[in-house]
């Protein structure tokens, strides 16, 4: 999450809504379930208090843990946490600050190997297939406060090393493996670079006209990527915010639908049945309430629809895929714990709970 350093702080008050019978749990060891989802807590940049929740789920009942990650494997993650990613299997987990990938066990928690740290500065986003997890990295800022130095790292996870790496353009975020080729946003420029996943050489640039974000893959199988402002200057046009269908066959923008709402991160999650991509909508206020909200649109629709759900600091979305529930990450301030929420798929809240500092994404398993 790039916008939250500059964010002030504000008390928040917690609400706590019931859950079937859902039961906190602070500090009392974590007792890992056969279903669940996990929050990713970025914690404060100056406190590098990062921590994940972990929600079991048994039927209509629920329990909430908070930092299972210290529960599981006897320490912080001492850092700000950044993408998580799992195949349902294991979880790929980045954090800033300790500049660290983690390689998780994702029911459990527990580390499978020790963190990949060498030559890791600003982890991102990731992405996996077979064996191999592809991780994008910031690598340093240099005096002009530009990235030259981005990359994707490439990690064997059946032994926990990393085997490759490949240089990309500056800011990698996003990254997604389709068709055997490896597509990479690259915030800090209008750009999707397209790698060729065996020589990892650069095969197309796709220009988007904005800033790429995040990619879905829909229900039949076409490649959409979020195109936000960013932190672009210029401001890109308005008419080219929104999220962008590829054409993965010519290295173009297919079509786009316009929504110059989308919030600077350009988070976006598919429906559960690859039906609609749902996207979170933010004005980024730095100072005040930040005012947002979650709309969606059908994957043949050429405009977005009207609001599913509206309030005010959402920070994050996630999409159950067995129930279809929308998710919401709630962070009035990074100096207090968060809430996220749940919601049916026609915008009615089911219940709200409380989360580490600075909610903002989800994992299911």
């Amino acid at each position: 999450m790039k916008n939250f350093y500059k964010l002030s702080s504000f008390l928040l008050v917690l609400i706590g809504l019931s859950f079937g019978s859902c039961e906190n749990k602070d500090e009392q060891p974590y007792i890992p379930g056969s279903t669940g989802f996990y929050v990713s807590n970025s914690g404060n940049l100056s406190e590098g208090n990062g921590s994940i929740t972990g929600v079991v789920q048994n039927g209509e009942e629920s329990t909430v843990s908070q930092r299972v990650f210290k529960s599981a494997n006897g320490a912080d993650l001492g850092g700000i946490t950044e993408g998580f990613y799992t195949d349902g299997a294991i979880g790929i987990l980045s954090v800033q600050a300790a500049d660290k990938i983690e390689i998780l066990d994702i029911k459990t928690m527990i580390r499978r190997f020790d963190p990949i740290s060498e030559g890791i500065v600003t982890p991102r986003y990731s992405t996996k297939e077979g064996n191999f997890a592809y991780t994008t990295v910031w690598g340093p800022y240099e005096s002009d406060w530009t990235l030259k130095n981005s990359k994707v790292v490439v990690i064997n996870t059946s032994t926990g090393l990393q085997v490759n790496e490949f240089k990309v353009g500056g800011g990698a975020e996003g990254i997604t493996i389709y068709d055997s080729k490896i597509y990479v946003a690259i915030s800090n420029s209008t750009n999707v670079e397209v790698y060729n996943i065996s020589s990892f050489e650069l095969e197309a640039t796709i220009d988007v006209k904005a800033a790429p974000q995040h990619f879905v893959i829909d229900g039949e199988n076409n490649l959409w990527v979020s195109t936000s402002a960013g932190y672009l200057f210029p401001a890109p046009a308005d008419t080219e915010i929104g999220i962008a269908k590829l054409n993965t066959t010519d290295n173009t923008v297919a079509s786009k639908v316009q929504y110059s709402g989308i919030g600077k991160d350009g988070d976006i999650q598919l429906s559960s049945d690859g039906k609609s991509i749902y996207v979170l909508g933010s004005d980024d206020a730095y100072q005040g309430p930040s005012t947002t909200e979650v709309v969606s649109f059908g994957i043949n629709d050429s405009s977005i629809g009207s609001a599913v759900i509206s309030g005010e600091y959402f920070k994050g979305i996630g999409v159950n895929p067995s129930n279809g529930n929308i998710h919401v990450a709630v962070a009035q301030s990074f100096s207090e714990s968060g809430s996220f929420r749940i919601y049916s798929n026609d915008g009615d809240m089911i219940t709200e709970q409380p989360t580490g500092v600075g909610p903002f994404h989800f994992v299911f398993y």
